[in-house]
C-alpha cells in the first residue's frame, strides 16, 4: 500500500483519496479568508492569506498591539480586512485631534 501526503494538511491518505483531493485543491473554488478574494485554487488562497498576514505584520505599529488584541478578542468579524478597517477607524478617531 502506498501512502501519500497532501501539502499543508500533512495527513496520510491512500492513492484514490489523494487523487480526489488533488483534483479538489486544483479547482478555483477557494476563498482567501483575509482579503475575500474568490475563485482561487487552494495554493493561491493559501499564498494570498500568507501575503496578507505578512503585510499586516509589517505595517502595524507595536504600540497598538495590546489595545487592538483587546478589541478583537471576542469579535464576530470573519475577515481580517474587516477587523482592520474597524480598528483603523477607531484609532484614527482617538489619535487625530479635531
Amino acid at each position: 500500500m502506498v501512502i501519500f501526503c497532501i501539502v499543508n494538511t500533512y495527513r496520510a491518505i491512500t492513492n484514490s483519496e489523494y487523487e480526489k483531493r488533488l483534483s479538489l485543491y486544483k479547482e478555483p473554488i477557494w476563498t482567501c479568508q483575509c482579503t475575500g478574494a474568490t475563485k482561487l485554487t487552494h495554493r493561491e488562497a493559501m499564498e494570498s492569506e500568507r501575503k496578507a498576514h505578512l503585510q499586516l505584520a509589517s505595517s502595524f505599529p507595536v504600540v497598538f498591539e495590546k489595545p487592538v488584541l483587546e478589541l478583537v478578542h471576542l469579535s464576530t468579524y470573519r475577515r481580517i480586512l474587516d477587523l482592520m478597517h474597524v480598528n483603523c477607524s477607531l484609532f484614527m478617531a482617538y489619535s487625530i485631534p479635531i
